[in-house]
């Protein structure tokens, strides 16, 4: 039989044993017989098994909580954020101090700790020159009695720029799909020739099954508007269950039950979504920010914009 000590064992599972069926025998005495301490003695003295108990820890303590953790999660799906700029996101916007391997091995747990190019995604037929690509995100949070109530959150990004736009709407209907891409195609400075999409992100008790609304909706509008579309659906199968999984998982608050934890209309969050496109440098786009990306498609591709960028404000440090 193959026994594991630990490294610092003193004693053996048959003296151990000994120590416990002797019990007629003083402290002392044990101590004095198997030439160990008397702290050994009364440690396996009131020991039930006589193999060394697990050293690992029982609860493992991470520097973000769990909502930081579905949030870290959530930016890294619908901004396709390397590791090294959502680890910059993270300390910038929602003021979490953690370090590198930290947000890495969350990612880990959470199936996210890869990434795949959303460029390899695009037909052949796609042509950068002639306009953008959007990467489409919608988040549903149902709550309230029997999910009566639900808010749902609207995300697109242009893939090349990182330029982010965000709205929400306390209705999932599919008319609001169409209306916030309209609306994301009006404020964007670029022609828009496709669109990719992760599909639906639901938070909901109990977890639905996976069938993503908002691709069909997608897909239809594609179509009439003559737009290339691709779904990167199944690469987020594993990852969407384990963050449904963890959003159940957090005790509700009594005074916020179960409402999103960002207001998007606020000035607060307004302001860090104007910084995020003005200041905030990325190394996935050569440490610009995504407005001076912008700026420099301009000067090469002009055709492919509907109006000029405007020009990059206040670029001072976050």
């Amino acid at each position: 039989m193959k026994i594991h000590l630990h490294k610092n064992a003193r004693t053996t599972p048959a003296q151990r044993l000994f120590i416990q069926n002797n019990s007629h025998l003083n402290t002392s005495q044990l101590a004095l017989k198997l030439g160990v301490s008397e702290t050994t003695i009364r440690k396996w003295k009131n020991r039930a098994s006589v193999f060394d108990r697990p050293h690992a820890p029982k609860t493992i303590r991470t520097a973000l909580g769990k909502k930081n953790e579905i949030l870290a999660v959530l930016i890294r799906i619908c901004l396709h954020a390397g590791l090294d700029d959502l680890h910059a996101m993270i300390s910038t916007f929602l003021k979490t101090s953690c370090s590198r391997s930290t947000l890495n091995r969350c990612l880990n747990r959470y199936q996210i700790s890869r990434l795949h190019s959303l460029k390899k995604k695009l037909p052949n037929s796609y042509a950068y020159h002639k306009g953008a690509c959007l990467n489409y995100t919608r988040i549903l949070y149902f709550f309230g009695k029997n999910n009566s109530r639900h808010l749902c959150c609207h995300v697109a990004m242009d893939i090349h720029s990182r330029w982010v736009y965000i709205t929400h709407a306390y209705s999932d209907a599919p008319e609001d799909i169409i209306c916030f891409l309209n609306h994301v195609f009006s404020v964007f400075p670029v022609k828009v020739g496709a669109i990719l999409s992760p599909g639906d992100i639901i938070f909901q008790n109990p977890i639905p099954k996976p069938f993503d609304h908002s691709l069909e909706c997608l897909k239809a509008f594609c179509q009439k508007n003559e737009l290339h579309f691709n779904s990167t659906h199944d690469e987020y199968v594993k990852t969407k269950t384990v963050l449904a999984n963890a959003y159940l998982s957090i005790p509700p608050n009594p005074g916020e039950p179960g409402v999103a934890p960002v207001d998007f209309y606020t000035p607060v969050f307004q302001r860090m979504l104007n910084d995020y496109n003005c200041r905030f440098q990325q190394k996935a786009i050569k440490n610009l920010t995504p407005t001076q990306y912008l700026n420099q498609r301009f000067k090469k591709y002009p055709a492919s914009f509907i109006c000029r960028p405007k020009q990059s404000c206040d670029t001072g440090p976050l």
